[in-house]
């Protein structure tokens, strides 16, 4: 058997047709009905070694009856997931029932759009299903909370009539006592509402029945002559309290005099989603404990009328509804808790089966839901958990028998993410089975948020230009710099403010002249840029000391680099600047000898030539990338990435000073077929023995230390699985001409080194290459041809120099992974990067920039910030 399921030894008896087998479905049902409104929701996952082997079969959940369905799970263990599938298949297969989604995370609005996440659309692929988001889905937003949420995101508001919420519900979500005086004044007040009721000025104010608002409430506590009698009225403070609650509860955004209809929320075929993601867990209980109540009594009284078959009565009505509330724990928690939605959702869950109600509640604690609820339950989704209490909860509440080996915690607490123990209350089951559950077609936005948010930089930057275009002509320089900056820090990403008001101003957008970008040393020399009060000092510039008998050629020196005519790309991270490769200079190394006590050169005019010599600083003679980023630039830069909180003073620059990053420029020699060959530099970095290029996410290379380690065999057959896409055993035992058993061999290899894994698909086994894999097939990539410099030999601080880890012979390995390369020469080179220290009271971060281009460089920042 493979290796990602396991075996069970007690057989598995299950209603079944033969390809599918079905939970929750009666015998019955299913003799009339077939697999009519079953519920495509995954396959089982184990295989049985007693009887007949269900293992990958299809797992089709019952809809056309009630049930009560538990989902449990820990925080990512896909929970909600499985809610979610459920969800689109009775969008799907289930055109009969209403579908009502209490949504307290604010995560089901995206079932309106497809699957866009690549991995899980490639399973769908292999589970036989394709991407789409549903039509039939209907997002409802609390009515005062519509401006809260992007239009896109919601269809219609909801809201309450104040009449609809009970004397108890009303104590229950304002936490005060039914029988105290609070709760006695405001029966008093709602029952005065609606009967009418005489002010302390003697003015008849007319009964309102059911047609009320909270300003009528409100009105009431505030004239109505016996609750202000100083004889038989109530105190002042108590008045005064329940005027703030309701004060507050108009607040809440939820109640209107019209309010929303049930009809609305429960229509055959529809979706339902209910957001309450912006209320209060306690306004969430009160909005959740009348819908459950109010689908509860309005389906008995229907379904009467259908028992009858009478159609006048049924035609249009409320249908039989399944009501799916994701964080239940919340709203009928256990330990004698009560919140306004307990005792609705407990009598829904006792008396629904008769009129047609259906409920779903998933929760990550199982543990901490009121057991009346468990104990309705007649289907249960197990999916990981790692508390012992609600490891227990669910093995007490199972419906049906679990094999010894599910019971132990040990093997709860291990379930893979997406699979789940599932049992039933049927007769034709003779126990709980293990499934996995299918992939989602509609997008989930249940996954977890990173603190930097993943967008695509290309989106972000087109979204930016038109935010400045807004704004260009109403704010200052800095007010611009500003807002780019809060959105570097926001979504991890980097932008040029002038580059993008030059392409505006050139696309018309606004009135701007277009200004040229700096290109040498001395363009971005003449930028003058105010001290400010925060900025720390720095440290005297890294400079040369005077002459020696090595020195550089003069056009070297002056050049300062030219930029290659290949277009730049719009990255921000990308952090080497593009050279033509007929600029490279070359430079003789000198012996090692080199290293003495002198002090860097300042600024001219801030001391005379005898200041200028110290013993204490150490230098060494090194080739390097001059830097074209200077002190005052990297000031101004480092000011823009300030972080900026609403509360609390910004971040303060507390140094800055440059280091020298190894890497080794390898000369190489290629020999490309049926063309002539070409002579160039390839630099490896000196600390990961990865390749330097200059792409628009990253710098470096991923992987290329990993090969380097295998033997020449492990590295093509590495190299095979990366280009090939996931071929399986057989498939690789075939074209790499190897018998199976050295197939198997050579996997178990590279999965002891993390370089690749397994993946089940249908009886085979996929073999998968290790998500970390970038590599460069060609040296004539243009991402390698383009990382050219010129570079200069100069005195440098002993300190501020980074020692490479990476042995020549490596490096030469790495670049021999080219098999039509040879290497004709290979050194050190140092290239600079400025290091910004960030302080906010007892918080510090590093930033990194490329003393070259100004950039963020992400890659080199991982390598130095455990170094510096």
């Amino acid at each position: 058997m493979g290796k990602d399921h396991i075996i069970v030894r007690d057989p598995l008896n299950v209603l079944n047709d033969g390809s599918s087998i079905y939970v929750g479905r009666k015998r019955s049902v299913f003799d009339k009905y077939k697999d009519k409104s079953g519920l495509y929701i995954g396959k089982v996952i184990e295989s049985q070694s007693v009887g007949t082997n269900w293992y990958n079969k299809p797992v089709l959940l019952d809809s056309m009856s009630p049930h009560a369905i538990f989902i449990c799970g820990m925080r990512g263990s896909g929970k909600s997931y499985t809610l979610g599938v459920i969800a689109e298949e009775m969008a799907t297969k289930n055109k009969g029932a209403g579908v009502i989604v209490i949504d307290p995370m604010g995560i089901f609005w995206s079932m309106k759009q497809k699957n866009k996440i690549a991995q899980e659309k490639s399973f769908l692929r292999r589970w036989g299903l394709s991407a789409k988001g549903f039509d039939n889905v209907c997002v409802f937003l609390p009515e005062g909370h519509a401006n809260d949420a992007p239009s896109d995101t919601f269809d219609r508001v909801f809201s309450i009539r104040p009449s609809e919420v009970s004397i108890d519900e009303w104590c229950l979500t304002f936490n005060i006592d039914r029988f105290e005086t609070m709760g006695l004044l405001l029966e008093r007040v709602i029952d005065r509402v609606r009967r009418g009721y005489m002010t302390v000025d003697e003015i008849e104010v007319e009964s309102k029945g059911d047609d009320y608002d909270l300003a009528d409430l409100i009105d009431c506590i505030n004239l109505e002559d016996s609750i202000n009698s100083n004889e038989r009225g109530f105190k002042q403070t108590t008045r005064r309290a329940l005027l703030a609650r309701l004060n507050g509860a108009d607040k809440w955004g939820i109640f209107s005099k019209e309010g929303t209809q049930l009809k609305d929320l429960s229509r055959r075929g529809i979706v339902s989603v209910v957001d309450v993601s912006f209320l209060d867990d306690n306004v969430r209980a009160l909005v959740v404990g009348i819908l459950a109540r109010n689908l509860l009594n309005t389906r008995k009284v229907i379904s009467r009328h259908e028992a009858t078959g009478n159609l006048k009565n049924i035609f249009g009505a409320i249908p039989a509804t399944w009501l799916m509330i994701d964080e239940a724990h919340i709203l009928v928690p256990a330990s004698g808790q009560k919140t306004a939605a307990t005792d609705p959702i407990i009598e829904y869950v006792r008396q629904g089966r008769q009129p047609g109600c259906s409920l779903v509640l998933a929760t990550q604690q199982p543990a901490a839901i009121d057991s009346r609820v468990l104990s309705q339950t007649d289907i249960l989704f197990c999916h990981k958990l790692v508390y012992d209490d609600d490891i227990k909860a669910v093995t007490r509440r199972m419906p049906a028998e679990m094999p010894a080996k599910f019971k132990d915690g040990h093997f709860i607490k291990n379930l893979p993410i997406g699979v789940a123990i599932v049992g039933d209350k049927e007769e034709q089951s003779s126990r709980s089975f293990l499934a996995q559950i299918r992939p989602r077609i509609s997008q989930h936005e249940g996954r977890e948020r990173t603190s930097s948010i993943d967008l695509d930089p290309d989106i972000v930057r087109e979204n930016l230009k038109e935010l400045l275009a807004e704004r260009y002509a109403d704010s200052e320089p800095d007010e611009l710099g500003e807002l780019v900056s809060s959105i570097e820090q926001e979504y991890d990403v980097s932008f040029n403010v002038d580059e993008l008001l030059n392409e505006l101003a050139h696309e018309g957008a606004i009135d701007r002249e277009v200004t040229e970008l700096p290109l040498d040393d001395s363009d971005l020399g003449e930028r003058h840029v105010e001290p400010s009060e925060h900025d720390a000092p720095l440290a005297p510039p890294l400079e040369p000391v005077p002459p020696s008998e090595h020195d550089t050629p003069a056009d070297a020196a002056d050049s300062g680099g030219a930029i290659s005519e290949e277009p730049a790309s719009n990255a921000d991270d990308t952090s080497l600047v593009e050279f033509p490769i007929d600029h490279e200079l070359h430079v003789d190394i000198e012996p090692a000898d080199t290293t003495y006590a002198q002090e860097p050169l300042v600024p001219p005019g801030s001391f005379t030539e005898e200041d200028r010599y110290r013993r204490d600083v150490n230098y060494e003679k090194v080739i390097i990338v001059p830097e074209r980023i200077d002190a005052d630039d990297i000031s101004s830069m480092a000011k823009t990435h300030k972080k900026r909180r609403l509360i609390g003073k910004p971040d303060e620059i507390s140094s800055m000073y440059m280091v020298f990053y190894p890497l080794w420029k390898v000369m190489v020699d290629v020999f490309p077929k049926n063309e002539s060959y070409v002579s160039l530099a390839l630099y490896v970095d000196a600390i990961t023995n990865e390749l330097v290029i200059n792409d628009r996410k990253t710098t470096r290379t991923r992987g290329i230390r990993d090969l380097v380690s295998l033997p020449a065999d492990g590295r093509s057959f590495l190299r095979y699985l990366i280009k090939r896409e996931n071929p399986t055993y057989e498939e690789i035992s075939r074209e790499r001409d190897i018998t199976r058993k050295k197939t198997e061999s050579k996997v178990a290899s590279l999965i002891d080194r993390e370089l690749v894994k397994l993946k089940k698909v249908g009886d085979s086994y996929e073999v998968r290459p290790a998500d970390h894999f970038f590599l460069i097939e060609s040296p004539l990539d243009k991402r390698l041809k383009n990382v050219q410099f010129d570079v200069v030999e100069d005195y440098v601080e002993t300190d501020a120099i980074v020692e490479p880890v990476v042995q020549k012979k490596d490096a030469h390995a790495a670049v021999e992974l080219f098999l039509d390369v040879r290497v004709w020469d290979q050194h050190i080179v140092y290239y600079p990067y400025w290091v910004v220290t960030y302080e906010n009271g007892s918080s510090v971060r590093t930033e990194i920039f490329d003393a070259v281009t100004g950039k963020r460089d992400a890659d080199v920042g991982n390598m130095l910030r455990g170094r510096l």
